[in-house]
């Protein structure tokens, strides 16, 4: 399997534009928080609210977006949410993950700018894998954590290509595919231009195992630059910012025909999508573009290959013929190919949404979850929500925000994820001793987190003479309260602490290292 996220098939897909207008209810207070009557409104809808308010704590040194949730249901899946806010020096923060109840759970300290993160199976384990920065360059890597937290492998192009590295597809047979931007110097396809730098797009496909490479494709030996459609937006960057040059080959999205091996690439560039033969790395055919191989396109197929699209094979429908599923601008297509007469037997929206599901910004991203609910996320509202097989809403959270100004802007958009998974750090339990009473009568307080731990259920507070000595005695078990848990010192406490970690049945797990109980 591709992830542990379910493939995106005709009847799962047709959720994705199935949104009940019934109302739901909202929850009031949490956790002694009073709701912000602005939340979900029109006004934050369209972006009066910018930019996030960051979460602090005491016994970690780090901050996060803060969330809040304002629809809630048991019928949502279970996973964690993996939230990546596009503009994330706008907050600060970068990404993180969250438990269903919008508290923190994991906030990389390691490393900054992570990218694209996601939970895929490699020799039936999980391990989550995201892009990282190299050093003093624009470009970057993959790397893979196991559910320690420790770098299981680093993911980077073979035969030492030197190009940013931007998809990541870990298949079943234990290889990774790589989308990647190497530079080169062309001659621009622009007219009355002169030679530039300008990016060519590569795939390789690497056997994990022994990091040979597999097979390699580099887009302009097949494709022609003057196809590429260059927007006045610039969708069709190489890179993450304006100033970059354009890459008239970029792939966005990547898949692999399990039958046949071949791979499905997706070019919103060239307003295509291709098979690639994995024998000798001819175009089999082409979907719209310049070179359209299918006859009978649609209106509606052609709008979609027009703006950013991802495709893959849908592996899950009944239908006789091929089938691709594609999200396009928030919008699903199902698209049946007759592979003989190369013809499109059929192209439709399914029924219950005609508009795009994101008001501004770009195209939403979706993600058909395990259970077959669909999330979906994106534009200026910092929002994401899950939807039910029959399309009614379940679950909603939004980051919590400042007043910013109204102004459309990248900084403000992001995207959430969800996934499985269990984490078990190698680091210990954080505490930190605070003298502050705040109406307590026993004075004093400790505070604990475990970032990454998924599994702690409660906390035993114990004291001892001695920070090394084994004559710790236990005065209380608290439960886990979120990210960071409060914990008041009693009176009789001994001169030096420490925090034991137990998961929901009450077995140990972690110990903290001992503080003076002073500070």
């Amino acid at each position: 399997m591709r992830t542990p996220a379910t493939p995106l098939g005709f009847g799962l897909l047709s959720l994705l534009l199935r949104i009940s207008t019934a109302s739901q209810v909202r929850l009031g207070s949490l956790g002694g928080t009073r709701e912000d009557p602005v939340d979900a409104s029109f006004w934050c809808d369209r972006g009066c609210y910018e930019f996030a308010t960051q979460q602090t704590y005491r016994s970690f040194n780090g901050a996060a977006p803060k969330l809040k949730v304002l629809v809630s249901d048991e019928r949502c899946d279970g996973g964690l949410t993996f939230l990546e806010p596009y503009g994330w020096q706008a907050y600060g923060s970068g990404a993180a993950t969250y438990d269903d109840k919008g508290d923190l759970i994991w906030k990389p300290t390691q490393w900054a700018g992570v990218r694209d993160m996601k939970v895929q199976r490699f020799d039936d384990a999980l391990y989550m894998t995201f892009w990282i920065p190299d050093e003093g360059s624009g470009v970057g890597h993959y790397i893979m954590l196991d559910d320690t937290y420790r770098v299981f492998k680093e993911i980077r192009p073979a035969g030492g290509m030197r190009g940013d590295v931007k998809n990541l597809l870990i298949t079943s047979n234990g290889t990774a595919i790589l989308t990647i931007d190497p530079e080169t110097r062309t001659h621009s396809f622009r007219a009355g231009s002169t030679t530039r730098r300008n990016y060519g797009s590569v795939f390789q496909e690497i056997d994990l195992h022994s990091d040979k490479l597999i097979f390699e494709w580099h887009a302009m030996d097949h494709l022609n630059a003057s196809e590429s459609i260059i927007d006045s937006k610039g969708s069709c960057r190489s890179g993450r910012h304006a100033s970059d040059d354009m890459n008239p080959f970029s792939i966005v999205a990547m898949d692999k025909n399990p039958e046949s091996g071949a791979y499905l690439i997706s070019s919103p560039c060239t307003r295509t999508i291709s098979s690639v033969s994995a024998e000798d790395g001819h175009l089999q055919w082409q979907l719209g573009g310049a070179h359209n191989s299918f006859s009978g396109l649609s209106d509606d197929l052609a709008t979609a290959l027009a703006v950013h699209q991802h495709a893959s094979w849908d592996t899950l429908g009944d239908s006789a013929y091929p089938t691709l599923s594609i999200l396009s601008g928030g919008r699903g297509v199902i698209v049946r190919l007759d592979l003989g007469e190369m013809a499109v037997v059929s192209a439709s929206v399914p029924q219950g949404r005609t508009q795009p599901l994101s008001t501004y910004g770009d195209a939403s991203p979706a993600q058909v979850l395990p259970n077959g609910n669909v999330l979906l996320s994106g534009g200026v509202n910092l929002g994401f929500t899950e939807y039910s097989r029959d399309g009614k809403q379940l679950c909603e959270m939004r980051l919590d925000h400042t007043r910013g100004s109204t102004r459309k802007g990248r900084g403000r958009e992001h995207r959430a994820s969800k996934f499985p998974w269990v984490g078990r750090p190698h680091t210990k339990p954080s505490i930190v001793v605070r003298p502050e009473t705040g109406g307590d009568e026993l004075g004093g307080s400790l505070y604990v987190s475990w970032n990454g731990a998924t599994e702690v259920g409660a906390w035993v507070l114990q004291s001892g003479p001695s920070a090394d000595g084994n004559a710790f005695i236990n005065h209380c078990t608290v439960e886990r309260h979120g990210f960071e848990t409060r914990i008041p010192l009693p009176l009789n406490s001994e001169n030096h602490l420490r925090v034991l970690a137990l998961d929901k049945d009450r077995r140990f797990i972690g110990t903290s290292d001992s503080v003076p109980r002073q500070g």
